[in-house]
């Protein structure tokens, strides 16, 4: 059966108002009789009480500052309530509701470079013959020291 704990004990309480035996319910239902009796005497643990605490601030941070990233949720709470909690905590958490941060895109504009001069022709193209051409040839000779 799909649902919750709370779920299955409400449909386990209304068949045992009806008057059927507890041992054909959870049979029913797959539910081994520890787990049955663990979810009665279930009490939310330090840890569970942590992490809801830590949802609602999330949460409630992310609504002020939409434009906050998980990295900044987390460094507010560590300053502002002086918990300690890890920017993967946040991260997690955040994941978990389906929310995230207002990203302002930096446009990385490259500098250009502005001519006010027009460039120089190509006076090679311009030459009928190329009588007014230098050319050179650079060879290395290597020499041996002393």
């Amino acid at each position: 059966m799909q649902g919750g704990r709370l779920v299955v004990l409400s449909v386990i309480r209304q068949s045992l108002s009806q008057r059927h035996r507890l041992s054909a319910i959870l049979s029913a239902f797959k539910v081994p009789h520890r787990t049955y009796y663990d979810w009665l005497n279930y009490a939310p643990s330090h840890r569970d009480k942590r992490r809801k605490k830590l949802i609602s601030l999330v949460h409630a941070l992310w609504k002020a500052h939409p434009e906050y990233g998980y990295v900044r949720i987390a460094k507010a709470i560590r300053q502002t309530f002086k918990l300690k909690l890890s920017n993967r905590t946040v991260w997690s958490i955040m994941s978990n509701l389906g929310i995230h941060s207002i990203m302002c895109h930096k446009r990385n504009r490259k500098p250009t470079t502005i001519t006010q001069k027009p460039q120089m022709p190509n006076l090679i193209q311009q030459l009928d013959d190329l009588s007014g051409v230098v050319t050179t040839d650079i060879t290395y000779v290597q020499l041996k020291s002393g």
